[in-house]
């Protein structure tokens, strides 16, 4: 009786399996080009984005300049990041400009997923839109 179960159940699976493999297009593996790491201090092009509120909620009420120092939560962890402008340049509440993070420990950013949460005090702020380098060619 164990055998006749196990001889049907192994027809109907090999009965089966070019309808699976019809239903399913072979795919050509493309490499993978992901994470991206950053060392210690090392220069990361991005966007910076301030958040806006009247009352100061999750936004900072002040605009910020060169050498801003705040966390940056990179895969769950916050680390703390100087960010570097232009001579003169100001990033106010509400807007964005071009910076520079140099964080204080190695980070890894996945091309998936760029964007990263600016926290001052435990308040999210901002986030960063990290500029990455164009994946390299096969």
């Amino acid at each position: 009786m164990i055998l006749r179960i196990a001889t049907v159940l192994a027809l109907s699976s090999l009965a089966l399996a070019p309808i699976a493999a019809q239903a399913e297009p072979e795919r050509a593996e493309k490499p993978v080009h992901d994470p991206v790491g950053f060392g210690a201090g090392q220069p990361i092009p991005a966007t910076l984005t301030l958040n806006y509120s009247e009352d100061g909620r999750d936004a900072r009420m002040t605009p910020v300049r060169n050498n801003y120092r705040p966390k940056v939560v990179f895969n769950g962890s916050e680390v703390i990041c100087m960010m570097r402008m232009e001579r003169g340049a100001v990033v106010a509440p509400g807007e964005s400009g071009e910076v520079r993070l140099e964080c204080k420990d190695p980070v890894v950013v996945a091309r998936a997923g760029t964007r990263h949460l600016v926290v001052e005090s435990g308040k999210k702020v901002g986030f960063v839109d990290i500029h990455l380098p164009p994946v390299p060619a096969d």
